[in-house]
């Protein structure tokens, strides 16, 4: 009788304890298939962005086309693009009192016949040395401005910073911008009682050089209500587009914060088909934003 009971008494013993492990197993299995999901989730946005960058590399291509043929037939007309005594113009400093003696004036860079490469830092031409952006092909910020210089012709003497390799970090760096970040524009002084002018942070640089280049105003238009709306965008967009995308970044890179990168993804994707809706879809029609959402 006393073997028959130890049988009984261990079987009591082990069937929580089996219980317990296929709990764990199970927990286990559950949170593998809940990162499992949110990684394909963050692959699926980064394959739609993917596809909406080469949808826009495409129109892009075309719009490039278009600019060199019409400035071969200026071209064929005898106007000629580098005689900087018939084309230059003079620029006013914003920041200056037009009351003021001391007025800063800069002669603008003349529009560029310069065919731009696939990378953005390529296309835009040298400038005289006065007009320098510090910019990083990883910020979207840095690559709006660069597309706006690009798309009005507009010169500079173009400095990319390798953000991952920590140039935005050093004592150099610092001197230029204490928030050691990008996109940086330096205009640098062109006459011994003037001083070297340096503006950060992407909507204030965006809207100076929509002032600072008069062609480039139909982008920031002096009407209050027009103005006002794309500021409106502006802040908007820092709040909701640029934020989360960070995050995303970050969860991916940094953290690997499961949780943050499945609400994060969630949270940029309506961003983006809210973009898509408000801003281009009323100006533009349907967008290749929306092309890549839908696939």
């Amino acid at each position: 009788d006393s073997h028959s009971i130890v049988p009984r008494c261990s079987t009591m013993h082990t069937e929580p304890e089996e219980e317990e492990a296929g709990a764990a197993t199970a927990a286990e299995e559950e949170e593998k298939a809940v990162e499992e999901r949110a990684w394909e989730d963050a692959v699926g946005v980064s394959d739609q962005l993917r596809a909406g960058t080469e949808a826009r590399r495409i129109h892009e291509q075309a719009r490039q086309a278009q600019r060199d043929q019409r400035d071969q037939s200026k071209r064929e007309e005898g106007q000629n693009f580098a005689d900087e005594d018939k084309h230059e113009k003079l620029v006013i400093d914003i920041h200056s009192d037009k009351d003021s003696a001391s007025m800063n004036v800069f002669p603008s860079p003349l529009p560029s016949t310069h065919p731009p490469e696939d990378l953005l830092f390529d296309s835009i031409p040298l400038s005289n040395g006065f007009l320098k952006l510090s910019v990083s092909p990883l910020s979207a910020g840095c690559r709006a401005i660069l597309m706006l210089m690009r798309e009005e012709g507009q010169t500079a003497d173009v400095t990319e910073v390798d953000i991952m390799r920590g140039e935005t970090h050093t004592s150099e760096f610092s001197l230029l911008n204490a928030k050691k970040d990008v996109p940086v524009l330096h205009l640098v002084a062109r006459q011994a009682d003037e001083e070297d002018y340096i503006l950060t942070e992407t909507s204030a640089i965006l809207r100076f050089l929509c002032e600072f280049f008069p062609c480039c105003l139909h982008w920031y238009p002096r009407d209050l209500r027009q103005r006002a709306k794309v500021d409106e965008y502006l802040e908007w967009h820092g709040r909701h587009v640029k934020q989360s995308i960070t995050a995303i970044i970050a969860a991916m890179t940094c953290t690997r914060d499961v949780s943050l990168l499945s609400s994060m993804s969630t949270q940029f994707m309506d961003a983006i088909a809210t973009m898509d809706k408000v801003v281009v879809a009323p100006a533009c029609g349907p967008s290749h934003v929306s092309a890549a959402l839908d696939q």
